[in-house]
């Protein structure tokens, strides 16, 4: 069938895999792939080089883990480092989330670099060499920023823009929805899996979204040479989704759902 890459060029949606790591639920990851592979759609995957999550370790450390990741890479999928330790130890918020949970957001500029390059040292040990990160729990400051210019990283798989952005010297890929269900807008759409918390429904659904806006979703590596937008404005739009997401959301939420109780309790 060859490879298929037909997507409008206004509507990119993009597919990225988190959490990938030695104890995470293999038979799951390779559910996923051979559903991707079938649709011949190739996703950015988010490794957790030395991995300490407790909730990451699902299943002892697999024997064919590191050979089914290499074959991915060669089958075309981007590799990116998702964190180092995948540990949220610091209690700062970063500048897309208002989470106060972080690996990297509220640490000195050396100690981010020095976290930096334990992973991607780790990265380089395993053979899968990159300049692609994004931090766990898109949690990232500008000390985050400057230290990935400084440890040879070029792009960054967060932000909440419609397109990509250059910012300190970093290119960064939005990522504004979290599940498939939504229709494709204008702009770029990552949308974010973690195949430990998938199950039967789950990736039916995903089949399902698949078949129906597949001239929509490109492979990731697509996303790296369209050109950059204007920083000011995606960093507007950045701060516009920031403020919805966080506050404006939230309550627009409360409101319906006291209204709903309201009702509920007239005769």
């Amino acid at each position: 069938m060859g490879r298929i890459l037909h997507c409008q060029k206004t509507k990119r949606i993009v597919f990225r895999l988190d959490d990938i790591c030695a104890t995470m639920d293999m038979q799951k990851f390779v559910t996923m792939r051979d559903i991707l592979d079938r649709y011949h759609i190739k996703p950015l995957l988010g490794i957790v080089p030395r991995n300490r999550d407790a909730s990451l370790m699902v299943q002892e450390e697999s024997p064919h883990y590191a050979d089914i990741i290499k074959q991915c890479r060669l089958n075309g999928y981007a590799v990116a480092m998702h964190g180092t330790y995948h540990i949220y130890d610091s209690t700062a918020k970063g500048i897309v989330t208002k989470r106060p949970k972080s690996e990297f957001a509220g640490k000195s500029l050396k100690a981010q670099v020095r976290l930096l390059k334990a992973g991607k040292m780790q990265m380089k040990r395993d053979s899968l060499d990159t300049d692609i990160f994004f931090a766990p729990g898109h949690s990232y400051d500008k000390n985050t920023v400057r230290a990935l210019r400084m440890t040879g990283f070029r792009v960054v798989s967060d932000g909440r823009s419609f397109g990509k952005y250059k910012r300190g010297g970093i290119e960064f890929i939005p990522v504004r929805i979290f599940a498939t269900g939504l229709k494709p807008v204008c702009g770029i759409t990552t949308i974010c899996f973690h195949t430990n918390h998938m199950d039967h429904a789950s990736f039916r659904r995903l089949e399902q979204y698949i078949a129906k806006y597949r001239e929509y979703i490109c492979d990731y590596s697509e996303c790296f040479s369209l050109e950059n937008r204007n920083t000011w404005i995606s960093l507007t739009e950045e701060q516009i989704f920031v403020i919805y997401e966080c506050y404006i959301h939230p309550f627009l939420r409360d409101v319906k759902k006291g209204l709903k109780g309201f009702l509920r309790g007239q005769p």
